[in-house]
């Protein structure tokens, strides 16, 4: 069952489970597995991997993929992989980096948002708003 199985993935990272154990758990290959992730992100839900690609990436090279990620018109592998081909990065690398950027788009556009914005946000009470106020806030 697919729902099970990605219940599984989304615990297992919780619990910062190795992604190749994960994979090998699940008798999938690790490709399987970042398209599972991938699937996963895509439907809204955050995966947090910083765990595993700590081991993985240093803070130059993962700066550098998410900042690409970030300014990109898209999240296609293949541009990443055009635009960063000198880098020397492979496609899991940047598979591995772009699950991440998913997980953290929604929360880096919205602090964004507020940053830029000219007037400040404040709830009717004065204190700072959170995000959920953030969203459901009606303009006056």
């Amino acid at each position: 069952n697919k729902s099970k199985s990605k219940i599984f993935i989304i615990q297992q990272i919780d619990r910062q489970i190795d992604l190749d154990d994960i994979a090998e758990s699940k008798d999938l290959s690790f490709d399987e597995l970042l398209n599972e992730m991938e699937q996963i992100c895509y439907s809204g839900t955050k995966l947090n991997i910083d765990y595993y690609l700590d081991q993985y990436f240093d803070d130059d090279r993962r700066d550098e993929i998410f900042d690409y990620f970030l300014n990109a018109e898209n999240d296609k592998i293949d541009a990443a992989m055009e635009a960063l081909n000198e880098e020397g990065y492979e496609e899991e690398d940047l598979r591995l980096m772009r699950i991440k950027f998913l997980s953290e788009e929604r929360l880096l556009i919205l602090n964004s948002l507020v940053r830029h914005t000219q007037t400040r946000i404040v709830r009717d009470d004065g204190s700072p708003p959170n995000i959920l106020y953030l969203i459901t806030r009606q303009p006056k």
